[in-house]
């Protein structure tokens, strides 16, 4: 099986820039209160922000929620509500 030929990354940047993404956001909230994170990247970095990620390639947004709240906070989340 050939491999599929991927874009130069100079170019899969500007197309990334100009097209939508579909992202998510998520609200952990614990006993204590609602999990923030602080960013570590541009833009805002150093900002306090609610955890966020770009969702991927066939991924649902409930897959999208539980894999950022894993990668971003560490905590697996049961969905209480869209």
């Amino acid at each position: 099986m050939s491999r599929v030929k991927r874009l130069p990354y100079k170019t899969f940047k500007y197309i990334y820039r100009k097209v939508p993404r579909l992202c998510v956001d998520v609200i952990v909230k614990t006993p204590r209160g609602i999990i923030l994170t602080k960013r570590s990247i541009p833009p805002a970095k150093g900002w306090w922000h609610i955890p966020g990620g770009t969702i991927l390639w066939g991924e649902t947004v409930e897959q999208a929620v539980k894999r950022v709240a894993r990668e971003e906070v560490g905590v697996e989340v049961k969905i209480k509500k869209f």
